[in-house]
């Protein structure tokens, strides 16, 4: 194998280890929706408005964000009064609306505003408004969590970490924290949808130990700290670690035949109300 075929193998790992972090995604999201729903309002709206004459296309900018807002001020209330159909309706008029807007547009004001000396406050308006694809699909994410729908949250939640972006706002902390939950959401997700045949395609790379065709906890731990993990991998790894006393039947390791079982007899619950 030639040194640039390793040199890209190795690039290749280490993208798919930083798009699949070790992260809270439950608690992430449910800190992120209850700041939502009883913190202030950020007030995006109103800071974009005051370039919306400045910056060529933020005119329209300020126009879809004020109507986002609106709309968002409705879903809040419905949260804050457990009406979750009624928020889930209207956190989907919230996502229609973010195609409207213009991250090219976005950008050029955050450049123009850094150029300038702007103050921090409108740059971050800024970066959060051209983050506004990601983070209203997490939002809807979170509220079909919170009814059950498994099926639409993780179609939601793969369009949220996957939604295009303003490059600016990827460097937010708070949008950084939202994608990685958002990506492990869909694959925690999508493993509990599939998980006996995610168990089947990873046995032989975890069964390292006895290989028995059944995964102890040694071997979990071990292939949790190789550099080979990624993906789904990874996200079956804690899940199995996370819930092994429940997953096992009688035994000191999982066998397919005990995951099975546990996916019948689990309902996911979704996040915290």
């Amino acid at each position: 194998m030639s040194e640039n075929t390793d040199t890209k193998i190795a690039k290749q790992a280490a993208k798919a280890q930083e798009l699949t972090p070790d992260v809270d995604a439950s608690a992430v999201l449910s800190e992120h929706m209850y700041k939502f729903v009883y913190g202030p309002s950020p007030h995006i709206a109103e800071a974009v408005n005051q370039l919306n004459t400045q910056a060529a296309g933020m005119a329209k900018n300020a126009a879809t964000l004020s109507n986002i807002d609106i709309e968002s001020s409705s879903v809040r209330d419905c949260l804050q009064n457990h009406a979750l159909r009624g928020a889930e309706l209207g956190q989907r008029k919230v996502v229609e609306l973010t195609s409207q807007l213009d991250l090219g547009a976005i950008s050029a004001a955050i450049a123009g505003n850094v150029a300038k000396g702007g103050n921090d406050a409108l740059v971050n308006a800024l970066k959060f408004a051209g983050a506004t694809p990601l983070v209203e699909r997490v939002r809807l994410g979170a509220i079909q969590m919170r009814q059950s729908q498994e099926t639409d949250a993780e179609k939601t939640f793969e369009g949220a970490f996957k939604a295009d972006i303003a490059r600016e706002s990827r460097e937010l902390p708070e949008v950084v924290q939202l994608r990685r939950a958002a990506q492990k959401m869909f694959e925690e997700l999508k493993l509990r949808r599939t998980l006996p045949e995610v168990f089947d395609d990873n046995l032989t790379f975890i069964d390292t130990m006895v290989k028995d065709g059944a995964l102890t906890k040694e071997e979990l731990a071990l292939s949790k700290k190789s550099a080979a993990k990624n993906g789904m991998t990874q996200t079956l790894i804690e899940y199995l670690l996370k819930n092994f006393d429940q997953v096992k039947n009688g035994d000191d390791s999982i066998s397919r035949q005990d995951v099975v079982a546990y996916q019948r007899k689990v309902q996911l619950k979704g996040l915290p109300h």
